[in-house]
């Protein structure tokens, strides 16, 4: 690869080694007839350049793990130009996606993620900065619902740490858990300002059903429940990967198997996922934890 980036006759490769700013364009294209392979564009350039170069990469799944196949770039596919100039000024990066827009296509039947592809600054930043959906809503699919409440899992923190959270709650807060059977412990995710006491716990309850026992303890209560080992995968994990989505045909309920794993292990913890649809909103029935 090093020889590709210093080849002068090859000067397009060299923005790989010297960009200082990143963007993805929209998420990971599944090849719908074979969802082992998929392809995903992202936008990078130097700092002070106003032209982006376009870096594309067609990938395949081997044993479970995304690979690169094939590594392209188009340094003239975003046009640049300098203001004042008369060329086209390069567009700016593209906003971060949301957790609902990850999942704005049905045919996303499987998806991997790490914890580390998303800012952990963001993710702690109140109201879930630019990435976790606050509160349900009807755009909201199981598997977002999912996402975001294993999102919010990992990086809650319960103030046992060194740098622990402040605690403007209120008290009880808002009730705050995960489902039936469901869990974390605190996570990471630095920011400008402490992120709030059990801020992650006090999110996920949001999305309990009303019939969710977990729907009645406050933050602090579920995030003792969380401390449980057999729910530590929730703030170990740093892999993730939905294996199955059933959803009943009057789409009241639904099932999601989601895999999880800490870095450098084989085994994946499997989560179960019960939801059920109120007033049009996904939310958590119930969640349980099975060794795989």
């Amino acid at each position: 690869m090093r020889t590709y980036i210093d080849d002068p006759s090859m000067p397009f490769y060299r923005v790989l080694s010297d960009w200082d700013e990143m963007a993805p364009v929209g998420g990971a294209e599944i090849d719908v007839a074979d969802p082992a392979r998929a392809n995903q564009q992202v936008r990078v350039r130097k700092e002070g350049d106003p032209a982006w170069s376009t870096v594309s990469m067609d990938f395949v799944k081997e044993d479970g793990c995304w690979l690169i196949e094939r590594l392209w770039i188009d340094d003239k596919s975003v046009a640049g130009g300098r203001s004042g100039g008369g060329g086209e000024v390069s567009p700016p990066p593209p906003a971060p996606l949301s957790v609902a827009e990850l999942f704005d296509e049905d045919r996303l039947e499987m998806m991997s993620c790490k914890y580390a592809d998303y800012d952990p600054a963001c993710l702690a930043a109140e109201g879930g900065g630019e990435w976790l959906e606050e509160r349900p809503n009807p755009s909201l699919s199981p598997k977002a619902v999912a996402l975001t409440c294993i999102l919010s899992l990992r990086q809650n923190d319960d103030g046992s740490g060194s740098d622990a959270a402040t605690d403007d709650s209120g008290g009880d807060g808002e009730a705050a858990a995960a489902g039936g059977d469901a869990g974390a412990t605190t996570g990471a995710g630095a920011k400008a300002t402490k992120p709030r006491l059990n801020e992650g716990c006090e999110r996920v309850i949001r999305f309990c059903s009303p019939t969710n026992v977990a729907s009645t303890l406050t933050p602090a209560h579920f995030a003792q429940y969380l401390k449980e080992p057999w729910y530590a995968i929730f703030n170990q994990w740093d892999e993730l990967s939905f294996h199955s989505e059933d959803i009943s045909e009057d789409e009241s309920t639904a099932d999601l198997v989601v895999l999880l794993r800490p870095d450098n292990e084989e085994a994946w913890t499997s989560v179960n996922w019960e939801l059920v649809k109120c007033d049009g909103m996904w939310l958590t029935e119930r969640i349980w934890v099975v060794d795989v």
